[in-house]
């Protein structure tokens, strides 16, 4: 299971809204989270590109339930639990959490 499946499931444990349906918009929100850590990376700081990424996330949440969407965001900005593991594992949603490391085999 990967931290992006991990996530998703503490999310739909949460909201109730289902797995499918979080999973699209958290790729929404995830997308704009990236476009903003991007857009401040070092001395690349351009806060224009924040609002312009903000109004693509707007109009694209649009197509959803605002109250689905809603609860998305608290989760993964609010909820303390499922915030934080959101934060730490920003970086490598694709990795393996729960993956075993051969040498705990050994």
């Amino acid at each position: 299971m990967t931290n992006k499946d991990f996530l998703l499931q503490m999310i739909e444990q949460q909201t109730g809204v289902s797995v499918s349906v979080v999973s699209e918009i958290f790729s929404i929100i995830n997308e704009y989270d990236w476009k903003v850590f991007c857009s401040q990376m070092g001395d690349y700081d351009h806060p224009e590109e924040r609002v312009q990424a903000k109004k693509v996330m707007d109009e694209k949440l649009k197509s959803y339930r605002e109250e689905d969407w809603k609860k998305v965001w608290y989760c993964l900005n609010d909820d303390k639990k499922i915030s934080d593991f959101y934060f730490h594992k920003f970086h490598n949603m694709n990795d393996d959490e729960f993956q075993i490391s051969s040498s705990v085999l050994m």
